[in-house]
């Protein structure tokens, strides 16, 4: 299965000078790692000195890759190398030299040593995509001979409105999710800006409105069936209902499940619906209920074969995770989110899973 990315919104972004992949709004991973510097000086036993303010990329291309959210890797290649945030940085322009602070060294590090992307080039081109108001960042094969890790993918810091296309097993995002040879699906919504945990509470803060969050539907995908699974009863005679919008916030026709039992814990219920096709773009999930608001959790699937699914709790970064003004009535999400305002408090936002 393609891997799911928790994304993490981010307020830093270091000053790009953009390559050849920029104009296609696609910026890969493998290009921004294999810049280096070499050390000059080390003034303190936290601090080292480069000979450089930018670096120069692969594609010839200028970057600017000091960022306070960018690991780098110190003396790589040696046996005292060893991978570190920087707190801080001082620059001094003539001669061109950038004095980078960590918080400790382990290891000694000696002039002449070099330093490199300690995400391989992951984080820089996020950051580069940021000063760009978004886009998507690809890692591949190239960018895994590097040295590119799950781990370094799951650590990224992520800013508004970019994601990261994964295609270390050779699938294009433009392409459809059932070309995923023996996968069968693909996990969305977590693309947007925030991150998650695993947590056992409710999606709905109040009884009649409408929670939700925010999603980028990175493939063309069609779905005929829809389904919710309650763990926790929301309460008597209660109800719980799904329905997703587009961005806009109007609902798309057919995509609701109505109102659905909230005393049925355990299997799915599951709705068909006329087909539904989702094209590449932003959406958002709107949840509601009649019922009580404590100790429930839902998740949510769309043609789902497979009944076993891990919820998860998010943290809100602006309105990705909502409330919206718009009132349901017994349990049938509205047919607009009307405005929406932003909400920590609800306890479990489920994952979104679409299957052809």
């Amino acid at each position: 299965m393609k891997k799911l990315i928790w994304l993490l919104l981010i307020g830093v972004a270091a000053a790009q000078a953009p390559g050849p992949d920029v104009h296609s709004g696609r910026f890969l991973a493998a290009n921004y790692g294999q810049w280096s510097a070499q050390i000059t000086s080390i003034p303190s036993a936290t601090q080292v000195c480069v000979n450089a303010i930018t670096v120069v990329l692969a594609d010839g291309s200028k970057l600017n890759p000091w960022n306070t959210n960018a690991p780098i890797i110190f003396s790589g290649g040696t046996s005292q190398a060893e991978t570190l945030t920087p707190t801080s940085f001082n620059f001094t322009q003539s001669p061109g030299q950038t004095c980078i602070t960590v918080s400790a060294f382990a290891h000694t590090h000696f002039t002449g040593d070099s330093i490199g992307s300690g995400t391989f080039g992951l984080q820089e081109a996020l950051n580069a995509a940021g000063v760009k108001l978004g886009g998507a960042v690809s890692i591949d094969q190239n960018w895994t001979a590097l040295g590119g890790t799950t781990a370094i993918v799951n650590a990224a810091a992520i800013p508004l409105n970019t994601n990261i296309e994964d295609l270390r097993s050779g699938v294009s995002s433009g392409g459809a999710v059932s070309s995923v040879a023996g996968l069968g699906g693909e996990f969305v919504g977590l693309d947007m800006g925030w991150g998650a945990v695993q947590f056992g509470g409710s999606p709905c803060t109040a009884a009649n409105i409408v929670n939700g969050f925010q999603f980028v539907q990175r493939y063309t995908q069609t779905f005929t069936r829809m389904a919710i699974r309650v763990t926790t009863t929301f309460g008597t005679s209660s109800h719980i209902g799904v329905a997703l919008y587009n961005s806009a916030g109007t609902q798309i026709p057919n995509a609701t499940t109505g109102a659905l039992d909230g005393t049925a814990i355990g299997a799915p219920q599951v709705v068909t619906v006329p087909s539904v096709t989702l094209t590449p773009g932003i959406y958002y999930v709107g949840i509601s209920t009649d019922g009580a608001t404590s100790g429930a959790m839902v998740t949510i699937l769309l043609s789902v074969s497979n009944s076993t699914i891990t919820e998860f709790t998010n943290t809100a970064r602006g309105t990705r995770i909502f409330t919206g003004s718009s009132a349901s009535v017994g349990g049938v999400p509205p047919a607009t989110l009307g405005t929406l305002s932003s909400q920590t408090t609800a306890g479990a936002i489920p994952l979104l899973w679409i299957e052809p």
